[in-house]
């Protein structure tokens, strides 16, 4: 394979990310009340598979209810192969939101890591799909910002 020096598919920017769910519903609630997803596309009664677009902080998550739907009694977790996509989303306070989540019995990592400033763990949605939720340092927003802070932070 050569290299080149354009990509073969430009890219603008990040669209969105779409998860199979085994119950459109209860994942629904979760994404709500963990994340805040605002519903801004509705095909629970129209599509084919039942679906919901939603938004968090300006990025667009597409849940989907796999079909056929699973038998009653089938167990509820999709278990994510390797190479599956993890979320990540940026947070103001990895400790509080960690201890917060926790008390409301949500599936999280038994503690916050850190590295090189960072602090980050893991939330478990209903079907066993992580997420990350992150704290940067310095005022960054997102890994991307971070590229100037880890090129000084790792040559030194």
């Amino acid at each position: 394979m050569s290299v080149s020096s354009s990509p073969l598919a430009s890219v603008v920017g990040p669209s969105h990310i779409a998860l199979e769910v085994t119950d459109l519903e209860r994942s629904l609630a979760f994404y709500q009340r963990v994340l805040g997803l605002e519903i801004f596309y509705d095909e629970r009664q129209t599509g084919t598979p039942p679906s919901i677009k939603g938004i968090v902080a300006g990025f667009a998550i597409e849940l989907g209810q796999i079909q056929p739907p699973l038998p009653s009694g089938a167990p509820s977790q999709v278990r994510p192969q390797a190479g599956a996509p993890c979320m990540a989303f940026t947070i103001e306070d990895a400790v509080g939101a960690h201890g917060r989540l926790k008390a409301e019995g949500v599936s999280v990592e038994s503690a916050v890591k850190e590295i090189q400033g960072v602090k980050f763990f893991y939330v478990y949605d209903p079907d066993g799909y992580p997420f990350e939720l992150i704290e940067f340092p310095s005022g960054a927003r997102a890994l991307a910002d971070l590229r100037a802070y880890f090129d000084v932070t790792s040559s030194g």
